[in-house]
């Protein structure tokens, strides 16, 4: 500033000086937008987070190791069974939740369900930790007609499908479920090619799977999570019992009854 307004000194150069001011303000705008907009894309993009890695490679190996021991040494209780596939869904819930980037602990949203086949009915023999909390406390078990059911369709079509908005795919249900979008994967036994039953994976959030590419996020989710949902095939027919109908009947011995409201899981 020294000299300026005096004619026979240099006056200060305000033409670059707005212009440097302009061209910081202006990086410093695309950067908070690149910024954001990474901030989007992960959360948005399939397989993106990997908060919880370390931990799910720990603990399915503990997982592997219990099995391992049950089928060796030490023969599985039902209350045991119970517990592994619990941790189980525990594993595939972080998993999803890696995978779509819901990294708020303080607002569960994503859930998991173990559903077996009975006759023509759907029964919830398992559910994750979450869905066990006090604020939740689905139950298990409990008996739901497969032919309501999204996992019924998927289980009948042998293919994962998904739903992006609950009521309004299934109209009829009920509205106080705790997620509106469901995600439901048949299961395989090892020498079945029928489905025997399904994972249902449920999220508070609508559109939780969707994608910009159809097809491309349940295609994703179910390569990523058939590693767990043979490790479930394999602790049930290994712990339990090869024949699907004899596994159904040790993990719910008593009839469960048919929630009154219909609908999900």
């Amino acid at each position: 500033m020294k000299g300026y307004g005096e004619s026979n000194q240099k006056g200060f150069d305000w033409h670059t000086f707005w212009t440097v001011l302009l061209v910081i303000t202006f990086v410093g705008i695309v950067a908070n937008v690149f910024n954001r907009s990474m901030t989007f894309r992960r959360v948005l993009s399939p397989g993106a987070g990997r908060v919880w890695r370390s931990q799910r490679k720990s603990v399915t190996a503990a997982i592997i190791q219990r099995v391992n021991r049950h089928i060796t040494t030490n023969p599985a209780t039902i209350e045991e069974v119970r517990e592994i596939l619990r941790d189980l869904l525990d594993i595939i819930v972080l998993h999803v939740r890696d995978h779509r980037g819901s990294f708020r602990d303080d607002r569960p949203e994503v859930f998991g369900s173990l559903l077996l086949e009975r006759s023509t009915d759907l029964i919830v023999v398992a559910r994750d930790s979450f869905s066990h909390s006090s604020r939740y406390k689905r139950e298990i078990p409990a008996t739901y007609p497969k032919a309501t059911m999204l996992c019924g369709r998927a289980m009948e079509r042998r293919k994962v499908l998904s739903v992006g908005v609950l009521t309004q795919a299934y109209p009829e249900g009920p509205m106080n479920k705790p997620y509106q979008s469901i995600l439901a994967i048949p299961l395989f036994g090892a020498k079945r090619d029928t489905p025997y039953g399904a994972l249902s994976i449920d999220c508070s959030r609508p559109y939780f799977f969707e994608s910009f590419v159809p097809g491309q996020v349940e295609n994703d989710l179910e390569n990523s999570l058939q590693p767990y949902a043979h490790l479930i095939t394999l602790a049930l027919e290994t712990l339990v019992s090869t024949d699907p109908s004899e596994v159904v009947v040790k993990l719910v011995p008593v009839q469960a009854p048919s929630p009154s409201n219909g609908g999900q899981p």
